[in-house]
Order: structure tokens, then sequence, then C-alpha cells
């Protein structure tokens, strides 16, 4: 992210044409490296989606990390092209904990949930914190975005959050419906016969 957002900082010139052009580009060969990763471990399709999912999310809280060092002046303002042209509302003192937290404790999450992913270890608590944070913050942050004070600069980025929004319900409701790690080992143990 840091080369993208650097680039769209210090090139102005650029038309919305080009800019779609070198975002496609960056977001089309980030999927497919994602898909190439898919291949070489031979995941379980459900855990194929979450992997997709759980590493494009982590690619965007970079993006967000980005944005609060920006909001909050600790870095370069590479990320000031997309506080100007795609969420202002970022700006805010509630905008920059949104980012702080999203690409802090989301960005952990994220990798933990990967790394269990690949060494198939169960994830399931901490995929229920991680979707338990995303709802409560959108549940928030997305009304406020329309009835707040940069209602009037409301962009087609915030369209953005749809995914972000859909895909922790999904999960949660496909992870509950499954037996809990906790209860299938009981279940394993009563059916063990004992021996004397």
């Amino acid at each position: 992210m840091f080369p993208l957002f650097y680039y769209l900082e210090f090139h102005p010139d650029l038309d919305s044409s080009s800019l779609f052009i070198y975002v496609s580009f960056i977001l089309l060969t980030y999927v497919l490296l994602i898909y190439s990763s898919i291949k070489r471990t031979h995941l379980h399709s459900s855990h194929a989606l979450y992997f997709s999912f759980f590493s494009f999310f982590t690619f965007t809280t970079t993006a967000g990390l980005e944005i609060a060092l920006t909001v909050d002046q600790l870095f370069m303002p590479w990320a000031g092209f997309y506080l100007k042209n795609g969420e202002p509302n970022f700006k805010s003192s509630y905008g920059a904990a949104l980012n702080w937290w999203d690409g802090t404790f989301h960005l952990s999450l994220y990798l933990y949930m990967i790394w269990c992913l690949l060494e198939r270890k169960s994830f399931r608590w901490a995929g229920f914190i991680w979707a338990g944070s995303i709802v409560n913050s959108i549940l928030v942050s997305l009304p406020g975005n329309f009835i707040g004070v940069f209602s009037h600069d409301l962009k087609e980025s915030i369209l953005f959050n749809i995914p972000f929004a859909l895909f922790p319900i999904y999960f949660t409701l496909k992870e509950w419906q499954k037996p809990s790690p906790a209860k299938l080992l009981k279940n394993k143990k009563e059916a063990t016969p004992r021996s004397f």
C-alpha cells in the first residue's frame, strides 16, 4: 500500500481513468497472489474462501494503518489523497481511532487467522472476536457517515465498506452452525471405550 499511496499523493495530475487503471492493476496482482497461495496450500474450499477474504482484508488494514498515521501526522502524508478523494470522514477523531483499531487489532487477528488456516488449526474464537468487532464498528460508522458532519462529502468509496459489513455476518452464521471444537473433543472422549 505504501507505494500506491505515495504515487497517488505525489501525482495529483492523475485523472480518474488512469487512477482506475493503476488501482485495478495493483488489486488484480494482489488477487493473483492470493489465488496462487491457495493453490499451493491445497486448502479446503470453505477455508479457501476464508483465506481469500482474510488476505484481502489484511491488505486493506495496512491502508487503514497508513491513513491513521497520516491523520495523526506521525508519518508522511501518503494517504492524503484518499482522505481528500475517498472517505474524508477518516479525518475525524472517530475515523482516526477506527483506522488505528483496524490497522493494529484487526491486522493482528487477520494474520493469526491466516496462520491458523495454513497450519490447519482452529481459529473460531478469534473469528468471532473479529466479526463482533467489525460489525460493531460498521454499525457505528455507517450511520454516522450518513447523518454526521461529513455526510455532504460522501463519495462512491463508501461502497467499499459493503464486503466488510457482509462477510463477518456470513462468517458468524456459517461458523455458529458448526459444533465447537470443545464439544467435538468431549464427544470424542465419550465415544472412546474405557479399558479396565
